[in-house]
């Protein structure tokens, strides 16, 4: 049996302080089930919030 994997990684980087909403984003996939099955779909991120605060001591 044979695995393989990716890992993909989104950084973000807020330029001011707020509330940030990030919609769910589709991911392909593909899975080899036996000799010569194939499922394929695409599977779904939740959505995401956070809020961006500026550290005390960068206020002006």
């Amino acid at each position: 049996m044979t695995w393989a994997s990716q890992i993909r990684e989104l950084t973000l980087y807020p330029l001011k302080e707020g509330k940030y909403q990030i919609p769910s984003i589709g991911v392909f996939v593909s899975i080899k089930i036996g000799a010569s099955n194939v499922v394929e779909g695409k599977v779904y991120t939740p959505p995401l919030s956070f809020t961006a605060k500026l550290p005390l001591n960068l206020h002006k």
